[in-house]
């Protein structure tokens, strides 16, 4: 059985990438995208925490694009003391092995 949180072989490269969400907090996440795509104004608490080992970049995501694979939104902060709202890509977390996953 494979593990639905943590590293995996991704398609025919071998490239190894790096799963963030369970397949629960994945469906949150999508649920949430899809209401604030249907004009419902709504204020999710976040459901996954993303952060860098060191602990300066932090990333409290709180819904998945309906529209766009791998697009997140949610507090994002670079460790520069200026948390905003915004999007990131979470694809572009594949590349650094030291975010981890933590639920909130």
């Amino acid at each position: 059985m494979q593990s639905t949180v943590g590293p995996y072989t991704a398609g025919n490269k071998g490239a190894t990438m790096y799963r963030f969400f369970t397949p629960e907090e994945e469906a949150e996440l999508r649920a949430n995208g899809i209401k604030t795509d249907q004009g419902d104004e709504i204020d999710p608490k976040p459901v996954v925490k993303l952060f860098t080992m060191n602990k300066q970049c932090t990333w409290l995501i709180t819904e998945l694009s309906p529209f766009y694979e791998g697009l997140a939104l949610g507090l994002c902060d670079l460790g520069l003391g200026f948390p905003a709202l915004g999007n990131v890509f979470y694809s572009i977390l594949n590349l650094k092995p030291s975010c981890k996953t933590a639920l909130l």
